[in-house]
């Protein structure tokens, strides 16, 4: 059975939005710009957050909006919900960019999907603004099985591997020698005495901050 997009997302149709979308578009063409975020703290990431969840990428769909603009609808199957409410068994994330018909248009920066992968997502503003998630790429988190403690833990954005949450509230990362993006296996890193923080245990602490 085909998604129903139109069940979920309503069209960018404000003059602002548009605006805004078209002084991206110069950027895009621009090879020596890309999208920059402020540094997001942990409990802004969950804070600003209209929908947080875990789900899987099934399917990408490219289309061009009326005015020239591409986006691309990612569809994800809902593993959990964690904020938010969403009863549907699938979820269409629509993110500015992508590939239709030979025709491509990239933000560099910009959060990047694979299919058959798991993310834990901060979602906000989904069908209103380019990037629906909290501090763009800083709202994703791949989900991966440590080959180590064979449990699943998260990879961020910038290809290292989350060891926790700091005392200065923000989300702790393990560097990498050679830090990948969201393509292939996370990198071999130098763990310094830590160990990655499982899916369980941020979960968990994205539910304690959620908490009365």
């Amino acid at each position: 059975m085909p998604y129903d997009l139109a069940h979920y997302i309503p069209r960018l149709q404000t003059k602002i939005v548009l605006a805004t979308l078209i002084f991206l578009l110069t950027i895009v063409s621009s090879p020596s710009l890309a999208l920059v975020a402020k540094d997001k703290k942990f409990s802004a990431l969950i804070a600003e957050a209209d929908l947080i969840l875990v789900g899987t990428v099934q399917e990408m769909h490219g289309r061009i909006l009326t005015d020239g603009l591409i986006v691309t609808d990612v569809w994800l199957d809902i593993r959990e919900v964690v904020k938010g409410e969403h009863n549907e068994a699938s979820y269409p994330l629509q993110m500015l960019g992508g590939v239709v018909d030979g025709k491509h248009m990239k933000v560099h920066g910009a959060p990047t999907f694979q299919r058959g992968v798991t993310y834990t997502l901060f979602i906000k503003g989904n069908g209103t603004i380019m990037f629906p998630l909290v501090g763009v790429a800083q709202g994703q988190f791949r989900v991966h099985q440590d080959p180590d403690t064979k449990t699943e833990v998260l990879v961020a954005s910038d290809g290292r591997l989350v060891v926790g949450i700091g005392k200065n509230d923000t989300v702790v990362t393990e560097p990498s020698l050679h830090p990948q993006k969201h393509h292939g296996a996370p990198p071999r890193t130098q763990r310094r005495n830590s160990k990655p923080l499982s899916l369980s245990q941020f979960l968990n602490e994205v539910k304690d901050r959620l908490s009365p």
